[in-house]
C-alpha cells in the first residue's frame, strides 16, 4: 500500500523553501557564547593573578612563616566570598584585589578544610587591607 502524501498550498511550498534557504544560524549558539564568557573570565583571573603577584610578594596569613611546609609548591590565589557563591555575576564583580588573596599552599588548604579562618582587620578592603589567620 502505497501512502499518499497531503498536498501542499503554495504558500506551504513557498516558505518550505524559504526555510531549506535560509541560513542555518542567526548569531551565536549557546556554546559559542559559553566558550566567549570563559574565556573572558580566564582573561580577568590571570589579569588578576598577575597583579596579586606582583604587588604581594609572599602568603598574606603567614607571611612566609610556613615556608617549610611549601618547599617546591607555588603559592595559590584565594577568593573570599567562594567561587560558588559569586556564580552568575560579571567576573570583574567576582575577580578583584579586594577579593582575591595570594595563599601558600599550607594556608589555602587549611582555609579550604576549614581548619583556619580569615580574618579582615578592615573588612571594606577586604585583601587590601591587613589580613589574618584565626585556627578553628
Amino acid at each position: 500500500m502505497a501512502i499518499r502524501r497531503k498536498t501542499r498550498t503554495a504558500l506551504q511550498r513557498e516558505l518550505l523553501a524559504y526555510k531549506q534557504a535560509a541560513p542555518v544560524g542567526i548569531g551565536e549558539t549557546r556554546e559559542e557564547q559559553s566558550a566567549r564568557e570563559d574565556a573572558a573570565e580566564a582573561e580577568t583571573i590571570r589579569q588578576v593573578r598577575d597583579d596579586i603577584w606582583w604587588t604581594r610578594p609572599v602568603c598574606q596569613l603567614c607571611r612566609g612563616a610556613r615556608h617549610r611546609e611549601c618547599a617546591g609548591f607555588p603559592d595559590e590565589m584565594h577568593e573570599d566570598p567562594p567561587r560558588s557563591a559569586t556564580r552568575g555575576r560579571p567576573p570583574a564583580e567576582r575577580f578583584n584585589r579586594r577579593v582575591c588573596g595570594r595563599l601558600c599552599k599550607a594556608c589555602h588548604r587549611d582555609v579550604t578544610e576549614n581548619r583556619l579562618l580569615i580574618v579582615f582587620l578592615t573588612p571594606a578592603l577586604g585583601f587590601l587591607g591587613p589580613v589574618t589567620g584565626v585556627p578553628r
